[in-house]
């Protein structure tokens, strides 16, 4: 993954670990153990919407990869894609800096499991940010997209990967 402060293509690129330490996040703090880690691909809409509040599901969905419940999967095209999308001016609260955000994404880089893209199945989808999330899936080997736009992803099962909302996502961790 390549994110400022790394060079090259090396997809374990990351920032040290001892820039990683101050990351205080409003989901810290979780000391759950013994849960079985499941692997998916999380849509930008999810992840603002988890941002823009501390209710609901998305939020819950943010909880889950704290504790390590969740692992999401990323490619270095999907983490650009978050990049753009949650620094765009006026979509978060403004009690998110633009620091905020960016520790917040080297954070999710660092607990996610990282992919490279090696086929590029564009143009599969209608929108082609959401090819970015199928390609990311396709190339970690998940089997779930979480994402508020079931309908943009209706292609998606036909490689064998289910697009669900955080709400179902959700339903399915529970035992």
């Amino acid at each position: 993954m390549t994110r400022s402060g790394c060079k090259g293509e090396d997809a374990t690129c990351f920032h040290s670990p001892a820039s990683r330490q101050n990351l205080e996040l409003p989901f810290e703090g979780h000391g759950i153990t013994d849960i079985t880690m499941f692997r998916a691909v999380i849509d930008t809409n999810v992840l603002v919407a988890g941002l823009k509040s501390s209710v609901g599901n998305s939020f819950r969905l943010l909880e889950t990869i704290v504790v390590g419940q969740l692992q999401p999967a990323l490619t270095t095209p999907l983490v650009f894609e978050y990049e753009a999308v949650l620094h765009r001016a006026g979509l978060l609260p403004a009690t998110l800096s633009s620091n905020d955000i960016t520790k917040f994404l080297d954070w999710l880089v660092h607990v996610s499991s990282r992919h490279r893209v090696h086929y590029l199945w564009r143009p599969l989808l209608p929108d082609p940010h959401d090819d970015l999330v199928l390609e990311a899936a396709l190339a970690s080997d998940c089997r779930h997209i979480i994402t508020f736009n079931l309908n943009d992803f209706r292609g998606a099962a036909d490689l064998g990967v289910v697009a669900l909302t955080p709400f179902q996502f959700l339903k399915h961790l529970q035992p």
